[in-house]
């Protein structure tokens, strides 16, 4: 089994965590700067998952729209939840599989929204803060029988979370329901890695956020401006 109290006494600052964190924040601060923090045209030429084409022509949209928020509300309690069970997470799996399980949550997260949903833009670190939770509920030592003893003990309060979402407007509830089942699947059968497989997923994550964003300002140079988004 894996030691998780001694695993985190060995931590350092939780730097994944923090980075995330610090990319929120300067994409809201680019919302401020291009159209207004509750612009749909904003947040549209920022990444925004718009599903007709976050399913066909920009994919890239499934990671984008996890660091946009709506308003000063909604990220305040995104990066207060962020910090609060990201950095408790990445302590007990280490930073590489924390960037890797928030990617992947996002990515799952909004594509249950674009697939399932309003059809509305949508925006938000709602499906991978889920995707936290839910992995944090269940990931550690011991075999199958015992984490499913854990995700019974976990259920209450996350469905507590996820109904919360049916009682306040404008929550995309699609994307915190995929990011929750990704994260319990992954917390499920998290086993601990060597550091070279924890590194090669830490990259993978790294090098998708860096292609989504790629694709995000290629996107701005090449079509945004044909679509008279008025900026």
């Amino acid at each position: 089994g894996v030691d998780f109290e001694a695993q985190a006494e060995r931590t350092g600052p939780p730097w994944v965590t923090l980075g995330l964190l610090a990319l929120c924040l300067g994409m809201f601060f680019w919302e401020s700067q291009v159209g207004g923090i509750e612009s749909g045209r904003a947040f549209f030429f920022l990444g925004a998952n718009s599903p007709e084409l976050t399913l066909s022509s920009e994919p890239w949209r499934l990671i984008t729209s996890s660091f946009l928020h709506a308003g000063f509300l909604h990220i305040g309690l995104n990066g207060f939840y962020l910090w609060s069970f990201g950095s408790a997470l990445e302590r007990r799996i280490g930073s590489p599989l924390l960037l890797f399980l928030y990617v992947l949550t996002a990515v799952v997260g909004s594509y249950f929204s674009a697939a399932f949903g309003s059809g509305n833009l949508s925006v938000g670190a709602s499906g991978a803060i889920f995707g936290i939770v839910a992995a944090l509920g269940v990931v550690g030592d011991g075999n199958t029988a015992q984490r499913l003893r854990r995700l019974v003990t976990a259920i209450p309060n996350l469905a507590i979370m996820l109904a919360i979402g049916f009682l306040i407007p404008n929550v995309d509830v699609w994307a915190h329901l995929g990011g929750l089942l990704a994260g319990l699947v992954l917390g499920l059968v998290y086993t601990r890695p060597r550091p070279l497989e924890s590194g090669v997923l830490g990259v993978l994550a790294l090098g998708a956020i860096g292609w989504a964003f790629w694709s995000l300002l290629e996107w701005q140079r090449t079509v945004a401006p044909g679509l008279n988004l008025g900026f």
